[in-house]
């Protein structure tokens, strides 16, 4: 009755048939090229060489080159020295024993983890904290204060180099009067010897800050 029924069915079959062909293939495609790149890893290799010589090794494809050693270093350094920096736990003996107290380079050479500011510190850095900050700091834990540094972030300003570099960090300073303020610093890096290996030779040189309310109102007091 429909001379041109059986040739639309098989058309239909064909049809059918490629669609479900071309999904396998996609498929197929999709997951060849997952395990290309799940079989394939891009380490990084730090090499510290004779000379307190830092060099990075990277397979990563020229598109992302890794950045320098001394880069990753002084990227490290300025965010963990801007955490310790803002600290203030509620045991005036660790703030005094770990963060806060005087140094030397042996000390530091023997252990890193003993008065940390002032180990990734230059002598004028530490010398303002304990003049300026460190007063401001105290009396805070004097009135019960605690105070937290969170959500952490640097970046360059200008050219980083070898022998240092500027570093803008910014945070959100928590308290425990539950009172929150997002911090705005500036971090000078610079090379000053290599008696602290573990930061490479580099020290904090000069540090300043303001602060201000979520609402942007500057905290009182806060810019240096």
């Amino acid at each position: 009755m429909f001379p041109w029924g059986r040739p639309l069915e098989t058309a239909r079959r064909f049809a059918v048939y490629f669609g479900i062909l071309a999904f396998l293939t996609v498929c197929a495609a999709g997951a060849i090229f997952w395990a290309h790149r799940s079989e394939r890893v891009d380490p990084y290799f730090i090499y510290a060489g004779p000379g307190n010589e830092w060099l990075v090794f990277s397979t990563l494809p020229r598109r992302a080159p890794p950045s320098p050693a001394w880069r990753l270093v002084q990227e490290s350094m300025v965010v963990k020295y801007a955490v310790d920096y803002f600290r203030i736990t509620g045991d005036m003996a660790g703030n005094s024993a770990v963060l806060w107290c005087g140094c030397s380079q042996a000390s530091c050479a023997e252990d890193w983890n003993q008065c940390k500011i002032c180990c990734a510190s230059g002598d004028k850095a530490f010398k303002e904290f304990k003049a300026v900050i460190l007063p401001l700091w105290i009396e805070k834990f004097d009135r019960g204060q605690t105070m937290e540094l969170g959500n952490v972030a640097a970046r360059p300003i200008g050219r980083v180099l070898p022998t240092g570099g500027t570093w803008e960090i910014t945070g959100e300073l928590v308290e425990s009067s539950e009172k929150t303020r997002l911090i705005t610093a500036y971090a000078k890096v610079e090379r000053l010897g290599d008696g602290h290996m573990q930061t490479a030779g580099f020290r904090i040189a000069e540090f300043h800050f303001y602060a201000e309310d979520k609402d942007g109102r500057a905290a009182e007091g806060a810019k240096r």
